[in-house]
């Protein structure tokens, strides 16, 4: 098996972490935020298909277990959204910082949309007012925007450090 796939793994579940425990401190004030998007630019646009959508399959299912969801969703949503960006890296410069946080902010939003879609068939969830799914999304792109350059650069460097070339992966199309 192809150990790639560790590295981005390990990084989105200390991404999951500070999420949630950004989530604790924000419950008090009814608000939550989702960082999801963070997961899938380094993985889609820097690794093979292979490792990447183990990565992403396996996070979708860390975050499903820890909440309001039908188990899987996020993990086919996380694979599909990692699946279009592959199918659009030809078209963006693969190894840009701006790039990845571009590619970051667009698939946050749509996981945002796309996530209490999947959890609303769970009689527990409680639908957002549009007043908070509107803070919620500006704190989750602010946060957002505060995490990615730091996470991108703890991918990157983890990869480099697991003896991954990122250059020769980028010219891997398969």
């Amino acid at each position: 098996m192809d150990p790639r796939w560790i590295v981005p793994f390990a990084a989105n579940l200390l991404l999951i972490v500070i999420a949630r425990e950004t989530n604790h401190y924000l419950a008090h004030f009814n608000v939550s935020v989702l960082v999801a998007g963070l997961v899938l630019p380094v993985t889609a646009l820097r690794l093979t298909t292979g490792p990447g959508l183990l990565a992403v399959v396996l996070t979708g299912l860390a975050m499903d277990a820890l909440g309001p969801t039908v188990f899987g969703s996020s993990a086919i949503i996380l694979a599909a959204g990692l699946l279009a960006i592959r199918g659009l890296r030809h078209r963006l410069l693969r190894d840009s910082t701006s790039t990845h946080f571009a590619v970051a902010l667009l698939a946050n939003l749509v996981l945002f949309v796309a996530q209490p879609m999947l959890a609303g068939s769970i009689t527990a969830y409680e639908a957002p007012t549009p007043v908070r799914i509107v803070v919620d999304l500006a704190l989750s792109q602010i946060l957002l925007a505060c995490l990615a350059w730091w996470f991108f650069a703890l991918q990157e460097r983890a990869l480099v450090l697991w003896g991954v070339d990122l250059t020769e992966e980028m010219r891997q199309d398969h």
